[in-house]
């Protein structure tokens, strides 16, 4: 275990070794400790382990005139705080207990307690998260908490000596989560009695909390805040609270505290400070809620309640008074009214030798003139006299007759029901053949189905894809399709030059006299460029073919005929996709063409060009008719 101080003479980063003195990087087993020899603030930006402490205990002297500003959670199981820790990035300090002995740490005495806090101890904004065990019980320190969240173990309200002098243990969101433990450690001692507990917000799910002989203050909200206990708005089933002292204070004049109907509160002392105002039930219909204290409240603010005896006071005063809940036996001689619905664990009922209900056709009884049979009304409840229906999931039949369904047949000897249905009346009902067993592979066969025995590529005709073939509209090729021609004739192919030629889609470009073949609106796998068309763009990946037809003339010039029509992928025209060529000195005009298929992907471009020599050449747009065009065809195959 290492003793680590802050110096910060490098940074404010806690990661950074030389920041710390003995130069190093804290960790589980050791002890960080910020005093006046820390220079700057410290930012902890060294991440929290996934199970193990960022380090053992944070010591946080009043000396240190700067704040440990939390980059990250960190896990700790001991606190020591005199200054100031506040969040960033990070927001949380989770607090474990250590194994044992050593549960709390030991540079400082916590007496079992996560968290020492003295008079100059800032941690608003922090949560602190305590994980508890159920050895050894943790208890609190005086002094002002952040928001606290207890998640699991066994805490305690019992006295410790504190390290500062604020009086009370102060909180500004006190949280109890399920299955956490809050009550007192073993025997209450007198000074438990000094023990303060000061909650701004308070919420619980767990089904108890015993606050010993502390005092409880709890703060009125504006909208009011309902005090927890057995039966009041917001707390869990069963819930049940134990308090000695209640005061109730207000940061604002006129915030409320609330007590639910038919709920009460037992304690010792009961206070309300200043500008609170607290409310129970108040209408005609209440049962109303009381407060029931051995010395007389004190009143500073105001309440709706009124004495209705010694030591009891109720809002309205005119109810009857609560009765949350009755333990052991509840006689009553008279007749039970309930308007709302009835949820006992179990219903026992005392045989009756006749309906003993004041309405006789909605009283559920024992009949013990009918062997203590249910019964509703005159009826037996799922006998025959009642003519009811339901479900029997099983019946267990000792006897060979006596027992007939329906149609008066007797069980058989074997003990199977006769239900008296032939077999010949039974698949005429039905309008099935004898021996019509529609699971049976003969049958299935001789219907005509086709068997998978009977099919030699079984696996290729079960994945079959209909979006995989093409249709008869589409031809023998699935893929889209498009004819391109040259969208004019270049006359400026002279000798030695290389043209990049501009293609428009077929029947749009040259003469009215080409048909339109194709709906160029449902193209999407390639497209030429829509501003200056000298280049086709792939959008699909796939395997396209490529046919390129050139017509070319020779205008003037040597007699020698050299053509050669690239297809390539870059604007290189290195000819890398196509490339067909014709050397000639015999003829001055000439029709071409090549075809290629490439795996072209998403992105990829397509360029198209010409090179001539010998000559001054024109490529054809429109030369000589349609059938001379020059032109491409692009087809994307499956």
């Amino acid at each position: 275990m290492t003793n680590y101080f802050w110096s910060g003479s490098a940074s404010t980063s806690a990661s950074d070794n030389t920041n710390w003195l003995p130069v190093g990087s804290p960790a589980a087993g050791d002890v960080v400790i910020f005093n006046d020899q820390g220079l700057q603030d410290c930012d902890w930006d060294i991440a929290l382990p996934a199970s193990a402490f960022s380090v053992d205990e944070i010591i946080i002297e009043s000396d240190f005139t700067h704040s440990l500003n939390l980059i990250h959670n960190m896990r700790v199981k001991g606190l020591f705080l005199d200054g100031t820790v506040a969040p960033a990035a990070g927001t949380k300090i989770i607090f474990e207990h250590g194994a044992s002995p050593n549960f709390f740490g030991s540079y400082k005495t916590y007496n079992e307690r996560f968290a020492l806090i003295g008079d100059s101890g800032d941690a608003t904004g922090v949560i602190f998260e305590m994980l508890g065990s159920s050895t050894p019980v943790t208890k609190f320190d005086d002094g002002a908490h952040p928001t606290v969240t207890l998640t699991t173990g066994r805490f305690a309200p019992d006295y410790v000596a504190p390290t500062g002098t604020s009086g009370k243990a102060t909180f500004d969101s006190f949280t109890v989560s399920s299955p956490t433990d809050f009550s007192p450690d073993g025997d209450l001692v007198d000074n438990d009695r000094l023990k303060v507990f000061s909650f701004t917000a308070f919420s619980i799910t767990s089904t108890s909390i015993d606050f010993g002989l502390a005092t409880v203050e709890y703060y009125a909200t504006v909208g009011g805040f309902y005090i927890p206990t057995a039966g009041a708005n917001g707390m869990p089933s069963g819930f049940e609270a134990y308090y000695r002292k209640i005061v109730l204070k207000a940061n604002t004049a006129g915030h409320k505290c609330l007590m639910s109907d038919n709920t009460y509160i037992s304690v010792e002392e009961f206070e309300i400070d200043d500008g609170v105002v607290l409310k129970g039930p108040v209408d005609d219909t209440s049962q109303g809620a009381d407060i029931r204290s051995i010395k007389t409240p004190k009143l500073r603010g105001t309440w709706s309640f009124s004495q209705i005896s010694p030591g009891i006071y109720r809002s309205p005063r005119h109810a009857s008074g609560p009765m949350p809940k009755v333990n052991g036996d509840f006689h009553i001689t008279g007749k039970l009214d309930v308007d709302g619905l009835i949820d006992p664990t179990g219903l026992e009922l005392n045989p009756q030798a006749s309906n003993p209900g004041g309405v006789a056709a909605n009283t559920l009884w024992l009949n013990s003139g009918d062997s203590n049979k249910l019964y509703l009304g005159s009826s037996e409840v799922g006998g025959g006299g009642g003519g009811g229906s339901g479900t029997v999931t099983s019946v267990a039949l000792t006897g060979s007759d006596g027992i007939e369904v329906d149609s008066g047949s007797p069980i058989t000897t074997s003990g199977t029901i006769a239900l008296g249905v032939d077999k010949t009346s039974m698949l005429s009902h039905l309008n099935v053949d004898d021996g019509a067993d529609v699971t049976n592979a003969t049958n299935v066969q001789a219907a005509g189905a086709l068997m998978d025995s009977e099919v030699t590529n079984l696996a290729q005709v079960k994945a079959f894809n209909s979006a995989d073939y093409a249709t008869a509209a589409q031809g023998a090729i699935k893929g889209q399709y498009q004819k391109f021609v040259l969208d004019s004739s270049i006359t400026s192919l002279t000798n030695g030059s290389t043209e990049q030629l501009s293609f428009g889609q077929f029947g749009l470009s040259g003469s009215a006299l080409l048909y339109e073949q194709y709906d160029p609106t449902s193209i999407t796998d390639f497209s030429f460029n829509p501003v200056t068309p000298d280049y086709l763009t792939i959008n699909a990946d796939g395997l396209y073919q490529f046919t390129f037809a050139g017509f070319l003339a020779g205008i003037s010039g040597g007699s020698t005929i050299d053509y050669r029509l690239t297809i390539s992928s870059t604007s290189s025209n290195t000819g890398d996709i196509l490339s067909f060529r014709n050397r000639t000195s015999t003829i001055d005009r000439y029709s071409g063409s090549g075809v290629s298929t490439v795996y072209l992907t998403t992105g990829s471009q397509v360029f198209f060009s010409a090179f001539c020599a010998g000559r001054t050449w024109e490529i054809g747009g429109v030369l000589a008719g349609p059938e001379t065009r020059t032109f491409i065809d692009v087809r994307r195959l499956e």
